[in-house]
Formats: structure tokens, C-alpha cells, sequence
């Protein structure tokens, strides 16, 4: 059986060099932030942002989304750390 997406969220692809090189700052924000903030930085390179820090750029970003609900989770088991899902 296949999962099903309910919800309809998608997972933003990240580079991933970009967590690796900012691990200590991700796993810094993870402690000391209450409230995580994630904005997309559309540029010519379109970033994450959290908290106000460039954490990694975005892979095949889907200009036409709207970006609803970001939403972060970390997993600081695995070498992803964080995986970041949105609604359109």
C-alpha cells in the first residue's frame, strides 16, 4: 500500500553541502530558538532562511508555489538535520 500525502505538503529539496557546512548553526538555532522562522529568500539563488540565517540553498525550487505553512523538523540522527515541508 502506498502512503497517502493527506495533507498535500511538499518537501523542499536542499543542498546538501550547504547543511553539512552549517550544522553547528542549525543545531545553535534548535537550542536557543523558541519559535523557529523560515522565510525563502528568492533570488537568483533562492535560500532557506531561518531565524534570520542563510542556511542552504533550494534545489529545483518550484517558483509558482506560494510556500503556505512552512513547517521544519530535525533530525539530528541523520545527515539531512532538517527536513522542511510546505503547502501550495
Amino acid at each position: 500500500m502506498h502512503d497517502f500525502n493527506y495533507n498535500d505538503t511538499k518537501e523542499l529539496e536542499l543542498n546538501a553541502i550547504d547543511i553539512k557546512d552549517n550544522k553547528k548553526r542549525i543545531e545553535w538555532i534548535y537550542a536557543n530558538y523558541e519559535n523557529i522562522i523560515l522565510k525563502i529568500q528568492k533570488y537568483d539563488m533562492p535560500w532557506l532562511i531561518m531565524n534570520g540565517y542563510q542556511i542552504a540553498r533550494i534545489e529545483n525550487l518550484d517558483t509558482k508555489a506560494e510556500f503556505n505553512n512552512l513547517k521544519v523538523v530535525f533530525d539530528f540522527t541523520n545527515d539531512k538535520l532538517i527536513y522542511v515541508t510546505y503547502s501550495d
